[in-house]
């Protein structure tokens, strides 16, 4: 019981690792050929050179995802004012901050826009569409192939060690012998040797 459990964790884990792969693969190969959006990168440029920051509030509450267990995101609900108008939304960090006050680069003409580190997305955003991106969408590729190759294995295997494990045990066959009952016939009747008679004789004194 306890090993078909853990063939079928393991079987869950590798499900999971092919989809996350085919997402990066995507993903990859997506920026790749899409490449970086212009639009998103005048809007970080005009941050950063209109240094238009806010201090936000973050909320107590996060959630945490981990990319291949080397990537750590915490997602947090932030919120600010600004002109006497209330802004919030999500933002995502890689690393968990010491406070709950982040400060945030805005957009002048439209502060819904956010970022928190608009050089980091910069180089990010301009990073699209090269030779790497397509690379590493086809190891993603290649992994995520991998991974369906050995879930496929692993679920044949158990599979056949199931069958096995109920397969009935012949009983040893048991020759029974029947023996055919024998006529005896009267003729065949053997009478008891007849003991010899005494003679009385043989007493008496001669």
């Amino acid at each position: 019981m306890l090993k078909k459990l853990f063939l079928v964790r393991k079987f869950l884990f590798k499900v999971l690792f092919v989809i996350i792969s085919s997402v990066l693969a995507t993903t990859c190969v997506g920026d790749y050929i899409n490449g970086s959006d212009q639009e998103k990168v005048d809007i970080l440029n005009q941050m950063i050179d209109e240094q238009t920051t806010v201090t936000a509030d973050l909320s107590d509450h996060y959630e945490v995802t981990k990319v291949l267990k080397t990537v750590t995101l915490y997602k947090f609900d932030y919120s600010f004012s600004l002109y006497g108008k209330d802004y919030s939304g999500k933002i995502t960090l890689r690393g968990l901050p010491n406070t709950n006050k982040l400060t945030l680069y805005y957009l002048s003409s439209d502060p819904s826009v956010v970022s928190h580190d608009p050089f980091e997305d910069l180089k990010a955003e301009e990073k699209k569409g090269s030779v790497m991106d397509l690379l590493f969408g086809l190891l993603w590729a290649v992994l995520a192939g991998l991974f369906v190759i050995s879930a496929i294995n692993m679920f044949k295997r158990g599979q056949s060690d199931e069958s096995e494990e109920i397969e009935p045990v012949a009983s040893p066959k048991v020759k029974v012998v029947v023996e055919e009952p024998v006529e005896v016939s009267k003729d065949d009747t053997t009478s008891e040797p007849e003991m010899d008679k005494e003679d009385p004789r043989r007493f008496m004194p001669h």
